[in-house]
């Protein structure tokens, strides 16, 4: 029996309305898909007689439960390789940047986990039983920010999470790389790009900087060796490498495309028209060598992210 121990200061979750941060519809429901996946799980509190035998222990980020977990593993009397979850009420960022803890007993030991993208727990429900499925070796590896090695669910619920978001933060490095293709001399110069890239170009404004005494020598036909570095640069893994873990891309760039998007919908909008263009970019080989792919894709973004086309 997996029992998973909802820790509550201040009541019984049964009078709870979210358990720190997670839908209880979505908690329960959770329970109910271990359950038929022919894994017998047991939801019980701090006031049920056998809670410290849980392996899962959810607790909220000021509660007084990791306290007294943490006396009860040093007395030998919490279950060994018992996984703590902390998760903070609302959603706050307040668990954002403190530190995931392993606390080592005479004769057990425990994980303290701090989770860092508590809107995935409200959105995605298979978030929620992957949360509550933990194993020993998940937790070692999310202590260790290891994350490679597990799930790619459990990546975004323990990754911390930035203010400047994926798209627009894509939308930066496809500017980048196209700044790099057009030619000295601006738009003029450069009649013999494909349609996209000359329309990103212009959407970008690039052609009103182009002639600037600011931009760097190699983009002023200054330095020929430079601009073929800075080619190079740009379609290189490790330039587009600064968003993350490449395997989650797609689905993370596809719920902040569509908050909304839930399960069956976010694959629909993975393989629709709209989103087509992006699609490519973020599932393309290394190294980007075809610019019309960025260019449509900064399209797509430019468009999504409300910019004006003159």
């Amino acid at each position: 029996m997996l029992n998973i121990c909802l820790n509550e200061k201040n009541g019984r979750w049964e009078n709870a309305n979210d358990l720190g941060g997670i839908p209880k519809n979505q908690f329960n429901a959770a329970l109910e898909c271990l359950r038929k996946r022919c894994k017998p799980v047991k939801a019980v509190d701090r006031f049920d007689s056998n809670f410290l035998q849980s392996k899962i222990h959810v607790v909220h980020e000021e509660d007084d439960a990791i306290i007294f977990l943490k006396e009860k593993l040093h007395k030998g009397e919490l279950a060994d390789d018992a996984i703590v979850i902390q998760v903070s009420r609302g959603g706050r960022p307040g668990l954002a940047n403190q530190e995931h803890e392993r606390w080592n007993g005479t004769k057990c030991r425990a994980w303290l986990l701090k989770v860092r993208n508590h809107t995935v727990l409200e959105q995605n429900f298979e978030a929620v039983v992957a949360l509550l499925s933990m194993t020993s070796s998940d937790a070692e590896a999310i202590y260790k920010n290891d994350l490679n090695k597990v799930s790619s669910v459990l990546r975004e619920i323990f990754t911390k999470q930035t203010t400047t978001t994926l798209l627009a933060a894509l939308a930066i490095l496809c500017q980048g790389y196209l700044a790099v293709q057009a030619e000295p001399g601006g738009e003029s110069a450069n009649r013999s790009l494909p349609e996209a890239v000359k329309t990103a170009l212009q959407d970008m404004g690039w052609w009103d900087i182009a002639d600037s005494p600011m931009l760097k020598p190699a983009l002023q036909g200054e330095d020929e060796g430079e601009l073929k570095t800075l080619q190079t640069k740009v379609a290189s893994k490790g330039y587009w490498d600064v968003l993350g873990i490449r395997a989650d891309l797609e689905d993370a760039c596809a719920r902040e495309w569509k908050p909304t998007a839930k399960d069956k919908q976010l694959e629909e909008l993975k393989n629709s028209d709209e989103f087509k263009s992006f699609k490519k970019l973020v599932t393309c080989n290394f190294p980007v060598k075809d610019p019309t792919i960025v260019a449509n894709a900064y399209l797509a973004l430019h468009e999504k992210l409300g910019g004006a086309r003159e």
